[in-house]
């Protein structure tokens, strides 16, 4: 074809490409995802907030070009989805035209014309770039930098060789290069496929050394303030490519399936792509087959620099598709981690179609350049139909992709333009918090509280309040008897259904001092008040239902999350689950928050009575908001939930979980399996616990039996531990269902009198009668000796304070800031004791400086304590900034609830004794 058939060819497919890609910017795709909310954000921040950002660190970081383009279009044309999308439309219909000027560089003889026309009409009539052409992600801006390094890098080396300077022409790959950089992160292995598609042009090194320095100082020069981001910011590097590399699938299984993505099966995701769609269809990939055929045939014949040209050709499927074939945690294969392919993949297929075309016809006479180019014209003109059919037709109207696109929220944000209550709280229920797409669409988002998954009722003080579920997250089944009818449905989604309800709240539904089953006044850190909590039961393997009933008396200075954790009686901890059911930034006095939290129960948990303990935690360092009594003082980190029971499984887990240690005896006994077990410590010390999990699974009803846990000697002398049923003799075997797994926590104490050395832990299986029916070993166990005192060091203070009959103070040393505290055992304690000090504020409030902690950092508890034995304990204080006197209080309490142990002897005050003031200078 002629240049000027080929000039009006392109002004048709452009002309076709600006069709598929700028109709309904606004509203194809529906809604606004929250990934292309933040986007809008953050140009928006740049347009007309005053953002100048390198690289963006929030959501897990972005490169920085598209956010720049988007920006200038948003001075001009407002902050609005329109522009964004538009920013997405212009730079894929530039890669079009990008794409014919690099096939015209890549194919210089006969028919390169061809070729490159027919791959810009593949990239402007492909589904998978329509789709990143019409939605605001920066990916969509990494093929056309690459297509423009690419063609202004080849066209200035051929230049070179063939004698001419063309340092412009060098200077600007460079700097093409160094912008690619910024477009996305899967551009990082574009310089790859440069350095390997080099290699033939070794020879040439002494001839080219110049312009490649040139080139390359250009690109380091525009990615210079991305570089050095990178050098103070190692984090933000590694953060995404962390986030996506993991242990979903092996490598094999991930490359194979990113592999099918050319031709048999791709993108199963529906955001970005018609699912299981390739990226070409079978005709144009067979065609790029021929392609890839014929690249290998040309190599021999090739110069140097065509062999550079079809090593990008040949390479370009294999290092440009490792951002989605390495990101093993996610979804595999993805179209837009292997947007890079692109456009140097569509020139395969076409360069196939130019061969099969030649070979078709060498047999015919050859038609004219213009019926050639009105074949062209009219088969991409029927391949961009068959595209805007299944875009604007098929694949923009489907339910699941309106719901997915967080259409619902937008229709509140829509709803919320034009009737925000202006007289009380508006709670919108939200997957994410905070949310991108109402903060995007909503003009009065800083006034909404967004609930996290709908996982809390917030009544206010005054009982006035809206609600608002979006279809994504509807109004859970506990909090339904809790509401009004819906005051309003909002329009429908193409399933016919609402895309939100609406309720209004004029007073409270409840007084929520009656309202909690188990009432209660906790005071957590003066910030919330626990009123009281409801519970149920759950079986082994799923969930049980609590509801807590807590009010907000302050706003607290840090973000704290709800926990709750099953305990047994020996306080291990089966399950736990930690949440924001109403961020904290949100809080207002007064209001009163509902929260349903279902605890997971952990499968092979044993039926029986637990507890719960619950409380809140700070989300950056984990510390735990402390519990008050009644007069003020630190009382512990939870409130315990006392009679929480754990129901049977109706059935064993399929498939059963695998234990970290296997055993493969049998147990002699028809349908009972021993699975494995859980390691015990390697070394244990005398009166210290030793406790190794157990995993069971049976199959049928089982006979009466029991297990015997005991230390083997080396001369096969054993030491019994314990004999008992599971769970510490709480679940026998008989009374097992039918199909049945428990984990069996087996725990004894070692005996005090028990020599140290090496010993072989070993687990029975008896009969009724005593008969061993099977033997496993539980591998090696060291028993130590603990070291013990019972002498007590030289102290500076004498005090004899003792503390739950049980534990002495005998007295403490302070020099400066360091404190030693000498204690003495009366008895064996009966539990496992806090110990507290606290420096508190001049007016008495705790506390300046504070620990509580079990002694030795809880290394050594005080159930471990012999009679008479000494313990001594040392603390370093953080003294005060302002001058004055400040007390200093010890004292003894039970960590689940806070009981504080009395105290007899010198300096009491009940439950606490203060040791001399501390001054400040």
């Amino acid at each position: 074809m002629s240049k000027r058939h080929v000039f009006w060819l392109m002004i048709g497919i452009l002309l076709g490409a600006a069709v598929l890609r700028l109709p309904a910017l606004s509203t194809l795709p529906p809604g606004l995802h929250y990934d292309e909310a933040a986007n809008k954000i953050l140009a928006g921040d740049i347009a007309l907030r005053g953002a100048r950002p390198i690289f963006i660190s929030s959501y897990t970081g972005k490169e920085t070009f598209f956010f720049y383009t988007a920006a200038g279009l948003m001075r001009l044309l407002g902050e609005r989805v329109f522009t964004l999308r538009l920013t997405a439309a212009w730079v894929g219909l530039l890669t079009v035209a990008a794409s014919y000027a690099l096939g015209r560089e890549l194919f210089r003889g006969r028919g390169g014309r061809t070729v490159a026309v027919v791959a810009a009409g593949l990239l402007a009539t492909s589904f998978w770039h329509v789709l990143f052409s019409r939605l605001g992600f920066r990916a969509i801006s990494q093929p056309l930098w690459q297509a423009i390094t690419l063609w202004l890098l080849l066209r200035a080396v051929r230049h070179w060789l063939a004698g001419a300077r063309p340092w412009p022409l060098i200077l600007a790959a460079g700097v093409a290069l160094g912008l690619a950089g910024h477009t996305y992160l899967a551009v990082r292995l574009f310089p790859l496929l440069l350095l390997l598609a080099a290699v033939p042009l070794r020879r040439q090194t002494p001839q080219l050394w110049r312009p490649l320095l040139l080139f390359s100082g250009a690109a380091l020069l525009i990615l210079s303030p991305l570089l050095w981001y990178f050098a103070t910011h190692p984090d933000a590097f590694w953060v995404r490519i962390g986030q996506v590399g993991g242990d979903g699938l092996s490598l094999a299984e991930s490359v194979g399936r990113s592999l099918l993505m050319f031709g048999v099966r791709g993108d199963p995701y529906w955001r970005f792509n018609w699912p299981d769609m390739p990226l070409l269809n079978p005709l144009w990939a067979v065609l790029g087959m021929v392609g890839v055929a014929t690249a290998v045939v040309h190599w021999r014949t090739a110069d140097p620099l065509g062999r550079v040209r079809l090593l990008l050709l040949l390479l370009n499927p294999l290092v440009m598709l490792l951002p989605t074939a390495l990101a093993t945690n996610e979804i595999v294969p993805s179209n837009i981690r292997a947007i890079g392919l692109l456009p140097l993949l569509m020139y395969l297929p076409a360069w196939g179609a130019q061969r099969g075309a030649d070979w078709l016809l060498g047999r015919f006479t050859a038609p004219r350049p213009r019926v050639l180019a009105l074949f062209l014209l009219a088969l991409f003109t029927a391949q961009g139909a068959a595209t805007g059919w299944l875009y604007f037709a098929q694949w923009g109207v489907r339910a699941d992709l309106f719901y997915e696109n967080d259409a619902d929220l937008a229709a509140v944000a829509d709803y919320l333009n034009g009737h925000m209550p202006p007289d009380q709280p508006v709670y919108v229920a939200t997957l994410h918090v905070p949310h991108p797409t109402l903060a995007a669409l909503a003009r009065d988002y800083d006034a909404l509280k967004l609930i996290p998954q709908g996982q809390a009722l917030v009544l206010p003080a005054n009982g006035r309040a809206t609600y608002i579920f979006p279809h994504n997250v509807p109004v859970p089944s506990w909090m339904r008897p809790l509401l009004p009818p819906p005051a309003l449905l909002g329009p429908a989604g193409p399933d016919g259904q609402p895309t939100f309800a609406l309720y209004r709240l004029t007073q409270l539904p409840f007084d929520p001092l009656t309202q909690p089953s188990h009432p209660t006044r906790a005071n957590f850190g003066h910030a919330l008040t626990l009123l009281g909590y409801d519970v149920g039961s759950g079986p082994s393997g799923g969930d049980l239902p609590l509801t807590l009933y807590w009010q907000v008396t302050a706003q607290p200075p840090a973000s704290y999350l709800t926990f709750a954790h099953l305990e047994d009686e020996g306080r291990y901890r089966w399950s736990q689950i930690e949440r924001d059911g109403y961020p904290t930034a949100q809080w207002a006095a007064g209001e009163v928050v509902v929260e349903q939290v279902r605890v997971p129960i952990r499968a092979g948990t044993p039926p029986g009575r637990y507890h719960l303990r619950v409380g809140w935690f700070a989300a950056a360092d984990q510390r735990p908001l402390a519990r008050l009594d009644e007069m003020g003082r630190f009382a512990g980190n939870a409130l315990l939930v006392e009679d929480v029971f754990v129901l049977p499984a109706t059935a064993a887990p399929t498939p059963l979980p695998i234990p970290p240690f296997a055993v493969a005896a049998e147990t002699g006994v028809p349908g009972l399996r021993l699975l494995g077990y859980e390691p015990a410590p390697a070394t244990v010390t005398n009166g210290q616990l030793l406790t190794v999990p157990l995993w069971w699974a049976a199959d049928q009803p089982l006979p009466p039996l029991s297990t015997r846990l005991e230390l083997m000697r080396s001369n096969n002398v054993g030491v019994v531990l314990r004999t008992g049923q599971p769970a510490q003799g709480r679940y026998p075997f008989a009374s097992w269902p039918a199909s049945a797994f428990v984990v069996d926590r087996q725990t004894a104490e070692i005996p005090l009198n028990l020599e140290s050395g090496s010993y072989r832990l070993q687990v029975r299986l008896l009969a009724q009668g005593g008969a061993t029916l099977a033997t496993y070993d539980l591998g090696a166990v060291t028993i130590t000796a603990s070291e013990r005192s019972f002498t007590p060091p030289p102290m500076a203070t004498a005090v004899e304070a003792t503390f739950g009959q049980q534990i002495r103070l005998l007295g403490y040393t302070r020099t400066g800031a360091e404190l030693t505290l000498v204690w003495q055992a009366v008895e064996r304690p009966s539990a496992d004791y806090t110990i507290f000090v606290h420096l508190l504020h001049p007016d008495g409030a705790c506390c300046v400086w504070q620990v509580d902690a079990m002694p030795h950092a809880g290394t050594y508890p005080t159930s471990l304590w012999l009679p008479d034995e000494v313990v001594v304990e040392q603390y370093t204080l953080t003294l005060p900034d302002s001058a004055g006197e400040y007390a200093l209080e010890v004292g003894v309490y039970v960590a689940e609830n806070g009981t504080r142990l009395a105290v007899q002897g010198q300096d009491s005050q009940g439950d606490f004794i203060y040791l001399q003031p501390v001054t400040a200078d």
